[in-house]
């Protein structure tokens, strides 16, 4: 399950320079065995030569949800 988020503005250095672009955040949920996996394909697919990848550990996820979510990432 994948969240798209347009019209971020990020600002941020880059090779000596602050710089200022308008991007896309992806909110990905997955498990933990498949971040290693997700992790690879968005950098694999994305167009930075360091694409921002940060996990987010959970303090309550809805069962329902839970359930959904291993049972659909399953068929990745």
């Amino acid at each position: 399950c994948v969240n798209i988020i347009p019209g971020i503005s990020s600002v941020y250095w880059w090779e000596g320079e602050v710089e200022s672009d308008s991007e896309v955040l992806l909110v990905i949920k997955t498990t933990t065995e498949l971040i290693s996996k997700a992790e690879q394909t968005v950098t694999n697919y994305h167009p930075y030569d360091t694409p921002e990848f940060v996990v987010l550990s959970t303090q309550h996820v809805n069962e329902q949800y839970a359930a959904w979510l291993i049972n659909n990432v399953a068929l990745a």
